[in-house]
């Protein structure tokens, strides 16, 4: 998801070897280390988002016909093209895009055009803090298109990214931490990526300059808890505190019944968020 520290967790990772994309996005204001992204593969989902009828704000459900139909086998052959000329060396890559969230369907497709091993590398995030830095956004001129008018509408988001990226991505190789705990003490949670073998264990000079590069004042939003006393009134944290345990969890049933009822909802035409975060936490409730 947006805003969930997916721009520092690549960047660490290409400081110990991985591959980024030849045309960046640069570095802004609101992310002074980088985006470690690649600008087309970016204008690229943004394309395939608009073709299924959605674009990266929106919460509702992109359908499973849009998936199956016959034009996502050319979307995935030009997404197989991108990574072949946005990473031309032989060292592993590193894709990072929270539109892939949405869209990993497709490029699973294009890795198997392109063989070889994928992994998932899912950071998840604080629903909160997300919210809470998408809304900052507003209040510069510069980043206002990027941003969200309330805390609900972040929230809203954060749910349908992170509820996509585990539906899509259950059956591949993953690998979920939080980005809280990266800053906190990024070794343990990055050890599970160095076992694959993909990436060799940084030596005591790299791994410095990692930590350094991990530094917590980056979490401007702060950590803490997901259900802070002062924050009890924002619908939605409580069913985001059930999606984050379920994911961690790997509470399948749990997750299903929440995403199901999230694309109910959206399918409704019902798109004021807190009404739809009202229902999902009145969903929780009854568990």
């Amino acid at each position: 998801m947006h805003r969930s520290g997916t721009s520092v967790v690549t960047g660490s990772l290409a400081m110990a070897g991985a591959s980024a994309p030849t045309e960046m996005t640069p570095a802004t204001q609101d992310n002074p280390t980088g985006y470690w992204e690649s600008q087309r593969i970016n204008r690229f989902n943004n394309a395939l988002l608009s073709s299924a009828g959605r674009h990266w704000k929106d919460a509702g459900c992109i359908g499973k016909d849009w998936f199956e139909s016959p034009e996502r086998q050319a979307d995935a052959a030009r997404a197989a093209e991108l990574i072949c000329s946005e990473f031309p060396d032989s060292a592993p890559i590193i894709c990072k895009d929270p539109r892939i969230c949405r869209l990993l369907p497709v490029w699973k497709m294009a890795f198997d055009v392109l063989g070889g091993e994928w992994i998932v590398v899912f950071v998840i995030r604080n629903p909160l803090a997300v919210a809470a830095s998408l809304r900052r956004r507003m209040d510069n001129d510069q980043f206002r298109p990027a941003a969200v008018q309330s805390l609900e509408a972040g929230i809203l988001l954060w749910l349908r990214y992170n509820l996509d990226a585990e539906r899509h991505s259950r059956h591949m190789q993953r690998i979920t931490f939080t980005y809280e705990a990266v800053l906190q003490d990024w070794k343990p949670e990055f050890a599970p990526v160095f076992s694959t073998g993909i990436l060799p264990p940084p030596g005591p000079e790299l791994a410095a300059l990692i930590g350094a590069f991990l530094n917590p004042s980056l979490n401007r939003e702060g950590g803490g808890a997901i259900a802070a006393e002062s924050d009890t009134l924002i619908c939605g944290l409580k069913v985001a505190q059930a999606v984050r345990t379920a994911i961690f969890e790997r509470n399948v049933p749990r997750l299903e019944k929440i995403h199901s009822y999230l694309d109910q909802l959206m399918r409704t035409g019902e798109m004021n968020p807190r009404s739809i975060l009202e229902r999902l936490d009145a969903l929780e409730l009854q568990e």
